[in-house]
């Protein structure tokens, strides 16, 4: 027969209240020299790998439950009452269309290439006389080609869902987070069809 014999010692409570007051002296500390080296870390939390830097892992899960709690509870706690208010704010501030490309593909098969890490360049370049991107040239220098050279990087931490979404519905990304990952579950984007 298999028996198994359990120890039981008693725990030295005092040695537990000392690793326990250690661990946090140091975190207490860690943090003092973080906030030192990068003012307001814990307020301003854009980049998250800055967190993991200076806190470590176990530090950034907590600070990223925090931050997740704190979200859901102020989304939880919003009232349909304020949609007025934001829907006048929006109108106020809602640009008019550019006359110049309004309506421009009307009726047209419209095909959008989005190319993450491209760089503009890249169009046109030759190196030892050969092109470095004969296709995406030919179609830049069609007159058919609207192309967009002057497009800002207005992506938040979701990098790429956050440039897929702008482009797609015009919003930007969120500062702390991938949209998608914070809102995309419980809502509705209008998007390009």
């Amino acid at each position: 027969r298999n028996h198994q014999v359990f120890v039981t010692k008693p725990i030295n409570r005092r040695l537990a209240i000392s690793i326990s007051c250690l661990s946090v002296l140091l975190f207490s500390v860690n943090l003092f020299l973080s906030e030192t080296d990068r003012p307001q870390l814990l307020q301003r939390i854009f980049d998250r790998n800055y967190i993991v830097k200076y806190l470590g892992l176990d530090g950034f899960t907590a600070i990223d439950g925090v931050k997740t709690a704190m979200s859901n509870e102020v989304r939880a706690e919003a009232s349909s009452n304020e949609l007025p208010e934001i829907m006048k704010f929006t109108k106020q501030n809602n640009l008019p269309l550019n006359p110049q490309y309004a309506g421009i593909a009307k009726g047209k098969n419209v095909f959008v290439i989005h190319l993450e890490s491209f760089q503009q360049f890249l169009i046109n370049m030759k190196v030892q006389g050969q092109e470095v991107t004969p296709f995406l040239n030919q179609l830049y220098q069609n007159k058919a080609t609207i192309s967009f050279d002057n497009f800002f990087h207005e992506v938040g931490q979701g990098k790429t869902s956050d440039a897929e979404n702008m482009l797609e519905t015009g919003t930007f990304g969120l500062p702390q987070g991938s949209l998608f990952t914070q809102l995309g579950s419980d809502n509705t984007f209008e998007a390009a069809p």
